[in-house]
């Protein structure tokens, strides 16, 4: 699969309006599937979309959390 089915890490993050790094730690972590083809780990949209749809956990307190997470992937 590649092609407009995948994005990279950058444009990933850009769409959910988070910093890049978090979207690598989603990635390395197991929270988002991605893979790897050469240096750059590319994203299925339909992905991105499974993760904006997910519930969002109460931020406790001390811990930083990203309540404006952006839903733009959820229109594709």
């Amino acid at each position: 699969m590649t092609g407009a089915e995948e994005v990279g890490l950058r444009e990933a993050s850009e769409g959910l309006g988070l910093h890049y790094m978090t979207v690598y730690r989603y990635v390395r972590s197991g929270k988002l599937p991605a893979r790897r083809e050469g240096g750059e780990w590319l994203v299925l949209r339909s992905d991105l979309r499974a993760l904006v749809r997910q519930p969002q956990a109460p931020v406790e307190r001390g811990r930083r959390g990203h309540p404006g997470m952006s839903r733009a992937w959820a229109t594709w």
